[in-house]
């Protein structure tokens, strides 16, 4: 015959229900949940339930904190649902629990990755001066799929890219291109860097060679 343990306080309240839980060897487990999940089980102070029902009440306590935790992480910042997921597996969250929060994130549309990523590809472009490789790559690092990086980093504004460059440019060799192939290369190396490709970066170079 299993263990019982046996239903302690419960304090309700509009959106969630905090039971206390006595195990088996006396300790006091506190598990919270929505009030609808909680009327599902029909359970009362004093009540008895068995180790598989214990374990039931554990599962959707951590799905519905792992909710909890999902809400407030996007409250805090933008964040892809791959980094949403990372997030909460280093907050020791199950498998099981994590799936349940993304999913009910997905359900309630609170993610639009396209247009996150691409709001901030615009604000690395415009505000780091980044080319688009570099935010293609930095944009996965943050969680996003390749394919929703690429067409992020990609859709900036033209204009965008190049005036990014120019300042880059202008930064870098203080409004001369070097003469020394050796220091022309490394110039080129550095702005490969940031994002911004070869062929790109030397029409870039051509003109302010020309405007000097």
């Amino acid at each position: 015959m299993d263990k019982t343990y046996v239903i302690g306080g419960i304090r309700e309240s509009e959106h969630r229900t905090t039971v206390e839980i006595i195990t088996p060897s006396g300790d006091v487990k506190k598990l919270s949940m929505t009030p609808k999940l909680w009327e599902g089980y029909r359970l009362y102070s004093a009540d008895t339930v068995s180790r598989e029902i214990y374990e039931m009440l554990c599962a959707d306590s951590e799905r519905c904190e792992a909710v909890t935790k999902a809400l407030r992480a996007l409250t805090a910042s933008t964040l892809s649902y791959g980094a949403l997921n990372a997030k909460l597996k280093q907050s020791g969250f199950s498998e099981d629990a994590v799936r349940a929060a993304v999913a009910i994130v997905r359900k309630r549309g609170l993610i639009d990755e396209e247009s996150d990523a691409s709001a901030i590809a615009e604000k690395m472009a415009r505000s780091k001066g980044r080319g688009p490789a570099r935010i293609k790559a930095e944009l996965q690092k943050k969680g996003y799929s390749p394919s929703v990086a690429s067409t992020a980093a990609y859709s900036v504004p033209q204009e965008i890219y190049e005036e990014a460059l120019r300042k880059s440019l202008h930064a870098k060799c203080k409004g001369r291109v070097p003469e020394d192939k050796a220091e022309r290369d490394k110039l080129t190396a550095s702005l490969v860097r940031l994002g911004f490709s070869p062929s790109v970066i030397f029409s870039a170079m051509n003109e302010l060679s020309w405007d000097e």
